[in-house]
């Protein structure tokens, strides 16, 4: 939604005069531009603490706009003396560099006595307006991306081991459902030793040899 700016008109004090003439032709103008609030008031130095004027200059919290008679400096001070607080912000019809005070929310301080320029008057309202909401789309677009983006950490689900899944538990605490003991796992298969493969030849038989030499001495007899 487009934030609205605060015009607020101080008028002459003096009725019937060429001022009064260039502020009637002025509020039409103002009137006809969208996202505007024209709020007419007396002049800021007839302000009293009763006036309904002075109620509706301290009810705008927001930007605003002042047009009067006054230079930008006594324009300030006056609204200090009725309590309304503001910075004094810088424009094409106002250059002058404020002295304070230096934070708050901006007033735009137009003096109609150094521009009697009807149309210029309503281009700076009409640029001070768009540039207002400029600036808010900005911030509220980058307050909606942040929030559109859940930056807390979320939980990690931790999946329970399954089958077949290495567990840091100790093999001796798994149990299987029902709380029994898994059987013990089967001794790997052993191979067969094969009795040629690093073996030693029998020992000869001492009887054998005995045997050996007795047939050979009957041999010599025949």
């Amino acid at each position: 939604m487009a934030q609205r700016l605060t015009v607020v008109l101080s008028q002459t004090p003096h009725a019937g005069s060429k001022q009064r003439a260039f502020e009637e032709e002025l509020v039409p103008q103002l009137l006809m531009e969208s996202h505007l609030d024209l709020t007419v008031i007396p002049h800021l130095e007839q302000l009293q603490s009763s006036d309904t004027g002075l109620l509706c200059l301290q009810g705008i919290s927001g930007p605003m706009v002042l047009i009067s008679w006054l230079p930008p400096a006594k324009a300030h001070a006056e609204l200090e003396r009725c309590g309304v607080e503001g910075r004094r912000a810088r424009h094409e019809l106002d250059t002058e560099q404020a002295t304070h005070p230096t934070s708050g929310r901006p007033v735009y301080f137009v003096d109609l006595n150094a521009c009697t320029d009807i149309e210029k008057v309503v281009h700076l309202v009409r640029h001070l307006r768009d540039d207002l909401q400029v600036k808010t789309v900005s911030v509220d677009s980058l307050l909606g991306s942040l929030r559109g983006n859940n930056m807390s950490p979320q939980p990690v689900p931790v999946e329970p081991p399954r089958a077949g899944i290495t567990s840091a538990v100790e093999p001796h605490a798994l149990r299987h459902a029902g709380g029994k003991q898994p059987p013990p796992a089967a001794p790997p298969p052993t191979q067969p030793i094969d009795p040629s493969i690093n073996s030693e030849p029998p020992a000869s038989d001492p009887d054998d040899s005995n045997l050996d030499a007795l047939l050979d001495e009957l041999d010599r007899f025949h």
